[in-house]
């Protein structure tokens, strides 16, 4: 078995950060456990809480750091296209996170990316991007919630939950 994500989440988003991203993300990412992942790498998913329910908007990958690729320009756009039609919902975030080793992060992060998309439309169709379908059996897991085994956390019962996996 390859490496094992962990999730992290659902954070709240401020309706701000997606309208004034440049002026409000530091105050995200300052925010409780989000400073722990703002550094990290692995797979993000914009979800919009309404109700009871979680429903996946968008799927993305950061190789580099979650801080500089989750709310680029061209991503927040796409968030604040997910919240048209909800006169009340709450933007949340998770962040499926790589252990931290060194080396190489090859294709590991790219097939995570294309299975969470693909879980993501089982529950909403209309999610913001699709890829096709991931060719071979991937070697990774996410813990408690994906070909893993043992405890499962709040975070990935949540994690589950919005991605019509419970």
């Amino acid at each position: 078995m390859g490496n094992r994500y962990d999730v992290q989440g659902p954070f709240a988003i401020d309706k701000s950060v997606l309208l004034h991203g440049k002026t409000n993300l530091p105050e995200f990412w300052e925010a409780g456990k989000q400073s722990d992942v703002a550094g990290r790498v692995g797979v993000y998913v914009f979800c919009l809480r309404a109700g009871k329910g979680i429903t996946p908007y968008y799927v993305g990958k950061s190789e580099k750091a979650f801080r500089t690729e989750a709310f680029t320009d061209r991503n927040r756009l796409k968030y604040t296209q997910a919240l048209d039609g909800y006169k009340r919902c709450t933007p949340v975030m998770f962040f499926v996170v790589r252990p931290i080793k060194k080396g190489q992060i090859g294709s590991e992060i790219h097939d995570l990316e294309e299975a969470l998309i693909h879980l993501g439309y089982t529950k909403n169709p209309q999610i913001k991007n699709i890829n096709r379908l991931p060719a071979d059996e991937p070697t990774w897991s996410i813990g408690g919630v994906l070909r893993s085994k043992g405890h499962r956390t709040d975070a990935a019962r949540a994690f589950r939950k919005a991605m019509g996996m419970s």
